[in-house]
């Protein structure tokens, strides 16, 4: 296996991560993210989920939609999809770091694990934070 992740946070380019191995990988991703903490980036936090989508470089492609269903002699081929972490960010809003084990799911809403992760908020009293992503 040779997971990797991508995901984006409100208006930022989207970030995929480095390519890990094996089961258990540990990434040590880290990106910082600055911004006003106005009225869009407010409700963004409050409404929102940060949707991590983990990847396995190995597998092989069937050229299957994701989640659709081959009708060929190839059905038992799985695509590249691990799973997605959804991580609320309402706490963010309040100032509030996120600090946690997520569960991962897959496309049948399936456990594939767990994914720890870190987004802290600082300085927000100053209308600007610099949040990091770690996984």
């Amino acid at each position: 296996m040779a997971p990797f992740f991508h995901y984006q946070f409100f208006t930022f380019p989207e970030r995929l991560s480095h390519t890990s191995a094996g089961p258990d990988p540990v990434f040590q991703d880290s990106a910082p993210f600055t911004m006003d903490f106005d009225d869009g980036a407010m409700k963004y936090l409050e409404s929102q989920k940060l949707d991590i989508v983990l990847f396995d470089d190995n597998a092989p492609m069937t050229g299957i939609e994701r989640g659709g269903q081959s009708s060929g002699a190839m059905g038992d081929e799985v695509d590249d999809l691990i799973g997605t972490c959804a991580i609320p960010l309402a706490d963010l809003a309040k100032g509030i770091s996120i600090n946690g084990d997520f569960d991962v799911r897959g496309l049948q809403n399936e456990s594939r694990g767990k994914m720890t992760v870190k987004i802290s908020v600082v300085n927000p009293a100053a209308s600007t934070t610099a949040s990091r992503a770690k996984a």
